[in-house]
């Protein structure tokens, strides 16, 4: 006997429709398993912060794809309840939140001559994390770029905004992509940033399942050079555009990014007063909910060119510009994600350096590049530990050296 699928899920709709407070459990597993089954019967939002209020629809029951849970109406009919039964789970279960890799580390762009106008870099560097050694070759950005943003999925990265060597506006807004699985050259996406970016906060700030990539301190073109927005666009969409989902602080660039998986973080970076002030508050922000950042905290330094990385626990900001006490900075300082609280001193880079990348393994954090009072362009790729408190080792060189904040990932 045939089955008439329109006739099927306008019969699931129904039953959609008709749930309420006091629908059992298990009635609801039923009617979550079938809509499942029948494509597009369930109401889908991408995290439970773009949930419509209870008041302003219809629907009694939807599946939240950032935290793969199904919400329904809870008895008081004011807020959403997330169904906890793990028998009526539905729906895909994308990759776990890593914002560690686990195989390689990543060194995008920058510049590699002296002064910095010049040498400007189009180079995809990546190094094997399994075993310390040198970095290769592994492709070529659109184009030479310095002082950009990066993100992340879990099966690309991404370069956003950036300084070009010639171009006009000397700002961008495009985005572009490359695969992590194999070598090869980036590629622009139809998708753009809101304004032309500059300097933007460097590391990536991807929250569960890859959803988004969200960039958070950044330099735009005149007349609005620095800004406090926050943007993100999805990995889901190339053709997407970003979106304007809250604001920081106060405006900075040139800063960090770190994430715990429910947060972003934006710490330290350079503030508006004049050219070259610097800041050492740690913003916060959740991915749950579309909300301005709260300063929940001081690194040691006021700084700004630091290389960021992160562990499930901890921020981590390394060397940078922090006068006029330590011109260049050699500090590895951490916070912790859990609480609101200060950064403290944890130990030493191998030399002052600032300009720098940084990028996160599941064991350690890696700065590499930068430079120094007495190191124009570096090479270097040293690694510290986040199990325990300790100063960075040399693990390797760089296949090309590079500085002014190029782009760090991690695979």
């Amino acid at each position: 006997m045939a089955i008439n699928i329109k006739n099927l899920q306008e019969r699931i709709q129904k039953k959609i429709f008709s749930v309420s407070p006091s629908t059992p459990t298990a009635d609801l597993g039923d009617i979550v398993e079938a809509a499942t089954l029948a494509t597009g019967s369930l109401r889908q939002y991408d995290s439970a912060g773009l949930l419509p209020s209870v008041t302003s629809t219809q629907a009694q029951i939807a599946y939240t794809k950032k935290d793969n849970a199904i919400k329904h109406k809870s008895a008081n009919t004011t807020t959403w309840k997330t169904l906890t039964s793990d028998a009526y789970a539905a729906g895909p279960t994308g990759p776990s939140f890593a914002i560690q890799g686990s195989t390689y580390g990543w060194s995008l762009g920058g510049t590699t001559g002296s002064p910095p106008s010049t040498g400007w870099s189009n180079v995809i560097q990546k190094w094997s994390y399994a075993s310390d050694g040198d970095g290769s070759d592994a492709g070529d950005l659109t184009g030479d770029y310095r002082k950009f943003g990066v993100g992340k999925s879990s099966t690309k990265g991404y370069l956003i905004g950036g300084h070009p060597e010639s171009s006009s506006p000397s700002k961008r807004n495009n985005i572009e992509s490359y695969a992590f699985a194999s070598d090869g050259n980036a590629a622009v996406q139809p998708g753009t940033m809101l304004t032309a970016i500059y300097n933007a906060a460097t590391e990536p700030m991807s929250p569960v399942a890859y959803d988004f990539i969200y960039i958070g301190g950044m330099q735009k073109v005149a007349p609005s050079t620095t800004d406090t927005a926050i943007e993100r666009f999805p990995t889901a969409d190339d053709t997407a555009n970003s979106t304007d989902v809250g604001d920081l602080n106060q405006p900075k660039y040139n800063s960090c990014n770190h994430s715990d998986g429910s947060f972003g973080y934006v710490s330290g970076g350079t503030e508006p007063t004049s050219p070259v002030a610097r800041g050492n508050s740690i913003d916060r922000f959740p991915f749950a909910a579309t909300t301005d950042a709260a300063d929940v905290g001081d690194l040691t330094q006021t700084k700004n060119g630091a290389g960021a990385s992160s562990s499930t626990t901890h921020g981590y900001s390394a060397g940078g510009s922090a006068p006029p006490t330590n011109p260049v900075s050699n500090v590895i300082e951490k916070f912790g994600f859990a609480a609101s609280n200060n950064a403290t001193d944890v130990g030493d880079l191998l030399a002052q350096m600032f300009y720098g990348g940084g990028n996160s393994s599941t064991t350690h954090g890696y700065h590499f590049g930068g430079r120094s009072p007495s190191v124009p362009t570096s090479n270097t790729i040293e690694k510290y530990s986040h199990s325990s408190d300790a100063n960075s080792t040399d693990v390797g060189n760089l296949y090309q050296q590079t500085r002014d904040k190029p782009g760090g990932l991690e695979s």
